[in-house]
C-alpha cells in the first residue's frame, strides 16, 4: 500500500510538470479559423469536470458528420481543452466534433469517468436538433487514457451489457467506426506485459489499478474483469465495430499494445486498421499534441478519411 501511494504522489507531480509545458506548447500551436464553438454544462460538478464543447465550422451549411473525442492524460489529468487544437483540426476537415471533460483520479474512479463520459453522451443526444448533427454518422475516437475509455463504448456498441456495469441502460447512439490513438488499453497488464517492467512501473501499475478500480479489499472487480485489458473487454463484447489504431515508433510504453489489440481484433475477424507513424515528430499522441506538424497533419487526415469511409 505504501509503495502504491508513493507512485501515486510521483504521478500527481508528474502530470504537474505535464501541465506547465502543455500550456506553452498549446501558445505556440496555430489553429484553425472560422470555428464555431459552443460550450455547455452536463452535470452538476463545480470545478467544470462535467462540461462539453461542440465545434464546427461557421460554412458548414448543413448537417455534419459528428465524432466524439474523448481526451487522455493518463486518467488523472486534463481537459476538454486539451485536446480543443485537434477537435478543432478534425471539425475543420468538416466535422462536427465534440469533446468533455469528465472526473479525474485519484478523486473519480474508471466507472465514475465512464458515468461521465455516459452523460455527455446522452446531452449530445437530447441536442441533436440544436446543433448541425448528422447522427446517423457518428463516429468515436480517444488517446492514450482516452482510448481506453473510448474502446468500452465501442464494446458497448456491441454489447450493451457492458454498460449495466456503470448503471447504465443503452445509448440511444449507434458508432459507426472507431480510432484508437495511442490507446493505454492494457491497464491490467496479461502476463506478456509484465515480463521485463522494473519494481517502479510494476508499482506504477498497480497505482493505476488501485486509483481506478479501487484497492483489493473493495475493489470493483467486475469492471476491471471485463474492463481491465482490451482482451478481455473483447471477449465480453463478443465483437467489435471496425477500428482504426494510429501508433508511432517514439511510443515506446504504448506501441506494443497497439500491435496486441490489432492482433486481438485479427483474431475475431474484426475490421481494422493499423497506422504506425514513422515521421518525428512519432512522440506519444504526437498528431494530437503537434497538430500543425507534417506527420500529425497526415495522421489526422487519415482518421478523417477512415470516418468518411464508414459513412
Amino acid at each position: 500500500m505504501f509503495i502504491e501511494t508513493k507512485a501515486i504522489n510521483a504521478l500527481e507531480q508528474m502530470w504537474a510538470k505535464v501541465g506547465i509545458k502543455d500550456q506553452e506548447r498549446i501558445k505556440g500551436l496555430m489553429l484553425p479559423k472560422d470555428i464555431h464553438i459552443e460550450s455547455k454544462d452536463f452535470g452538476p460538478d463545480k470545478d467544470g469536470y462535467q462540461s462539453l464543447s461542440y465545434m464546427w465550422p461557421e460554412k458548414s451549411g448543413g448537417k455534419l458528420p459528428v465524432i466524439v473525442d474523448i481526451h487522455g492524460g493518463g486518467f488523472m489529468y486534463g481537459t476538454k481543452e486539451l485536446n480543443k487544437p485537434f477537435a478543432m483540426y478534425l471539425s475543420s476537415l468538416g466535422f462536427l466534433v465534440m469533446t468533455m471533460s469528465y472526473r479525474l483520479a485519484p478523486k473519480a474512479r474508471l466507472k465514475d469517468q465512464l458515468k461521465d463520459i455516459y452523460e455527455s453522451l446522452m446531452t449530445l443526444y437530447e441536442d441533436k436538433d440544436h446543433i448541425p448533427a448528422d447522427l446517423d454518422n457518428l463516429f468515436l475516437t480517444g488517446d492514450s487514457a482516452g482510448g481506453m475509455l473510448a474502446s468500452v463504448f465501442a464494446a458497448a456498441q456491441v454489447n450493451p451489457k457492458i454498460l449495466s456495469l456503470l448503471g447504465k441502460g443503452p445509448l440511444p447512439l449507434r458508432f459507426k467506426a472507431v480510432v484508437l490513438n495511442h490507446p493505454a488499453s492494457y491497464l491490467n497488464k496479461p502476463r506478456k506485459f509484465t515480463d521485463g517492467l522494473s519494481q517502479r512501473q510494476k508499482a506504477i501499475s498497480r497505482a493505476m489499478i488501485y486509483q481506478l478500480y479501487g484497492p483489493w479489499y473493495k475493489r470493483d472487480w467486475k469492471l476491471m474483469n471485463v474492463t481491465g485489458n482490451f482482451d478481455s473487454l473483447l471477449r465480453h463484447a463478443k465483437g467489435y465495430i471496425p477500428t482504426m489504431l494510429i501508433t508511432s515508433m517514439g511510443d515506446k510504453q504504448f506501441r506494443d499494445g497497439a500491435y496486441a489489440i490489432a492482433k486481438a481484433l485479427n483474431s475475431y475477424g474484426m475490421e481494422h486498421e493499423l497506422y504506425d507513424g514513422q515521421e518525428e515528430p512519432d512522440d506519444h499522441v504526437f498528431n494530437v499534441t503537434w497538430i500543425n506538424s507534417p506527420a500529425a497533419i497526415k495522421a489526422n487526415v487519415k482518421i478523417a478519411e477512415f470516418f468518411r469511409k464508414h459513412m
